[in-house]
């Protein structure tokens, strides 16, 4: 019926937000003219670009993955009825409580927007929702919607539209008059026709006055409704109370009312020109003499019939007969008045007799139609319970394979998983030798892509040397034997590859699983523990120490289990020879010194035990030990046996020397101070104190730079601290010998004359020294102190 494509909604009584915790049943009813549109809706099918609109959380809830597109839930498609419907001409729904008309009635002209309206009106119910197009307005049904929100077009049903009965065009044939009295005394007040354009109107009225005085004067249409004024309506109209109508038999004056009823109605019946003179009313105390004109407006294809009614003023009554037309009487006028309405009243209840007999027809014929109805919806039932019992078995086939989905999409991820977090390489090809699937590390091995799934693995090129993973995969599908070898890649990473058939069953077998493990690390530690037990062996074969190892055999005993070169030489003790035997048979007097109980002691706390003078002597070995035990892992001790015999010797002379060397130190007569290679005071002895004059605390921390000590020169010059020759001996290196200068004595308050040496000391293969020791001596000789200060003395009168 139309070209453009109708669509409507239709949402049952059965509605309630799930945010209140309510469970409802819903029915949703969608519609359209196009039979199409319609089974393609009933499909649910969606492209896979609804993922950019829809979170994961609703996808995966209300759709099912369906090839490359999305469909939507069965629960949630059994909630829609799909239908094809015209929405103007097929009968409407009922009982609805939502329905959503969008952007339709923008294509459909006024008189079917009105008929639309009215069957949404017919099917919501009493407060029902009408939702509209942005620009979309109910039209002239204001009267039976009330506005929710104007700017998005919601609006609220108030109560089912009744039209008005319109008699029929033969009744009208009929009657002619029956029109007119029906418009006059049944049909409410019509709102101003809003298709009625102003300048046409006025076209229409003009057209007939034109060249002639304009008194006051209205215009009227066919239901009495004043739809122009001109002039002033003083003590003519009057606005009546309550809700404001347009009715001129309720505005105009009350002895105006029905003159202007009769003589409205003839104009527009007789379609000619009539004038009533000598009518009288009263305005307030004033009597009133109008003469009325009423002028039937030239028709209008379209537009409804008008009439001009013209109030003009007369001062003296005229004689019944006028030139200008009858005298009005008002006996003669409700006397008619009075048949009109009986006419009006008989044909009203012929019609409504008819109309009785009509319904109880059309009710005899709804009653076999209901009957049938009847009929049809109980095998409708039965055919429903059949479809209720096949969809409950649908529904349990559903479910398990719902379940089996759970179980597949599980399984799925734990793979996936177990792929991503191995980290190791594996790649897995089908009985044709083509990619099947892989873990993200072998990505680091073959120049592999997520689309390269299906493609034969000789078509894939990767970076290890001396590798064909074609012709290994072939053999192990021959053999179903494991294939397992170790290759370098480019990047010199060492992979365990290991090839295994891919087993779908006993003895059955279809493709084959590669696994690539890095073991660079594994082989550097391996190589790193060879190196460090071949090092260990050679510590301790070279160690200058004798060590033996012990272990505790099944009596509690510790048994010699080896022992190095030195430890014979030292002991004369050979593993080969005493090995397995227990400790106090091979040291006889291990449990007179005691360290037999230490040695079990390491053994059960785990503790180290150090002897650091150990004076040992039986028939096979004597002599002066430093001992050390500790525990080795697995349960053994280790021993180190030190010869410290001659050390000790060493050790006693070193102590004679120190005694001797702290004597000279202490009693020679000559000054000694130690300077650090920063040049700072860390020792001196009292010599040096009683002839600066300074204690060691005094001079600990200060250097020959500081210009405390006053030093001068035999020529009487300030002598700086880096010409000091602590200071040249640190700098150079080289000794001095020999250097005379003046220091204060701050307690003679005067220089005192003194010899000075610097040496300096370094380390082994050092060039640089690390300290340096000054001696110097006090100058008593008188004789070469007066040489000393006549010299000064010059210099000074210089």
């Amino acid at each position: 019926m139309f070209n453009n494509r109708i669509r409507s909604w239709f949402v049952p009584h059965t509605i309630y937000p799930y945010s209140l915790g309510i469970s409802k049943d819903i029915k949703i009813f969608a519609t359209d003219i196009d039979r199409d549109a319609i089974m393609h809706a009933g499909n649910g099918i969606y492209p896979e670009s609804i993922t950019a609109d829809l979170t994961p959380g609703l996808l995966g809830k209300y759709f099912y993955k369906k090839g490359d597109n999305y469909q939507i839930a069965r629960h949630i498609r059994e909630m829609v009825v799909f239908a094809q419907h015209n929405l103007v001409k097929d009968p409407p729904f009922t009982k609805i409580d939502l329905i959503s008309c969008r952007n339709l009635l923008i294509y459909l002209q006024p008189v079917l927007q009105k008929k639309a309206l009215e069957m949404f009106n017919f099917s919501l119910n009493p407060g029902g929702v009408l939702f509209l197009g942005s620009s979309e307005t109910i039209g002239e049904m204001s009267d039976c919607f009330d506005v929710i929100h104007q700017r998005h077009k919601l609006y609220r049903s108030i109560g089912k539209y009744k039209a008005k009965v319109l008699p029929s065009d033969k009744e009208l044939k009929e009657n002619k008059s029956f029109k007119t009295n029906y418009l006059f005394t049944v049909g409410e007040p019509r709102r101003l026709n809003r298709r009625l354009e102003d300048n046409s109107m006025m076209d229409r009225y003009m057209s007939v006055l034109q060249g002639q005085y304009i008194p006051f004067s209205v215009i009227v249409n066919e239901e009495m409704t004043v739809l122009h004024i001109f002039g002033e309506t003083h003590g003519f109209f009057k606005v009546p109370s309550g809700k404001m109508v347009y009715d001129i038999t309720k505005m105009a004056e009350k002895d105006l009312a029905i003159p202007l009823a009769t003589g409205i109605q003839k104009a527009l019946r007789t379609k000619t020109e009539l004038t009533y003179t000598n009518v009288r009313f009263n305005h307030r105390e004033d009597r009133k003499n109008i003469t009325l004109r009423m002028l039937p407006l030239p028709d209008k294809k379209g537009y409804e019939s008008l009439v001009a009614v013209f109030f003009e003023k007369v001062k003296i009554a005229k004689s019944k007969k006028s030139l200008n037309g009858e005298v009005y009487d008002i006996e003669q006028d409700v006397q008619q008045r009075i048949n009109d309405l009986e006419q009006e009243l008989q044909f009203a209840r012929e019609n409504l007799q008819a109309t009785i007999e009509e319904l109880e027809t059309s009710n005899e014929e709804l009653q076999a139609t209901n009957e049938e109805l009847l009929a049809s919806n109980e095998e409708l039932q039965s055919t429903n319970e059949e479809l209720q019992s096949t969809n409950e078995e649908l529904f349990t086939v559903n479910s398990e394979y719902q379940n089996k989905i759970t179980e597949l999409t599980e399984m799925n991820n734990d793979v996936e998983n177990l792929l991503s977090s191995s980290g190791v390489g594996i790649l897995i090809l089908d009985e044709n030798n083509e990619i099947r699937k892989y873990s993200p590390k072998i990505s680091a091995i073959f120049n592999i892509l997520e689309k390269d799934i299906g493609r034969p693995i000789h078509h894939i090129s990767h970076n290890i040397e001396d590798f064909h993973p074609l012709a290994i995969a072939q053999k192990v599908q021959q053999t179903s034997q494991q294939i397992s070898m170790e290759s370098t890649d480019q990047n010199n990473i060492v992979y365990l590859i290991r090839v295994l058939p891919y087993h779908i069953g006993p003895d059955s077998y279809a493709g084959t699983i590669f696994t690539f493990v890095d073991v660079t690390e594994l082989k550097k530690v391996k190589q790193d523990l060879s190196d460090s037990l071949r090092l260990s062996e050679d510590i301790t074969e070279y160690l200058p120490s004798g060590l033996f190892i012990y272990s505790l055999n099944e009596q509690n005993e510790l048994v010699l289990e080896s022992s190095n070169q030195k430890a014979e030489e030292l002991t004369g003790i050979s593993h080969k020879r005493l090995k397995g035997m227990p400790f106090q048979k091979i040291w006889p007097n291990a449990q007179r010194v005691g360290i037999l109980n230490n040695f079990m002691d390491v053994m059960e706390t785990g503790d180290p035990f150090v002897i650091s003078d150990l004076d040992y002597g039986d028939d096979n070995v004597s002599g002066h030990f430093r001992v050390t035990a500790f525990q080795l892992p697995k349960g053994k001790l280790a021993v180190i046996f030190e010869d410290i015999t001659i050390h000790e010797k060493m050790r006693q002379q070193l102590g004679e020397t120190k005694v001797k060397y702290n004597t000279l130190f202490e009693r020679v007569s000559q000054g000694v101070v130690y300077q650090n290679i920063h040049g700072k005071i860390i020792s001196a002895n009292p010599a040096a104190e009683r002839i600066l004059g300074v204690s060691l605390d005094q001079m600990k921390g200060k250097t020959s730079i500081d210009p405390d000590w006053k030093v001068i020169t035999p020529d009487g010059k300030d002598l700086p601290g880096t010409e000091h020759p602590s200071m040249i001996a640190l700098k150079t290196g080289k000794s001095v010998n020999n250097f005379i200068m003046g220091v204060f004595h701050p307690g003679d308050k005067q220089h005192c004359w003194m010899r000075v040496s610097a040496f300096p000391e370094f380390r082994k293969n050092e060039k640089k020294p690390y300290q340096v020791f000054t001696m110097f001596e006090e100058i008593t000789d008188q004789n070469e102190i007066k040489k000393l200060l006549a010299v000064t003395n010059s210099y000074a009168g210089d």
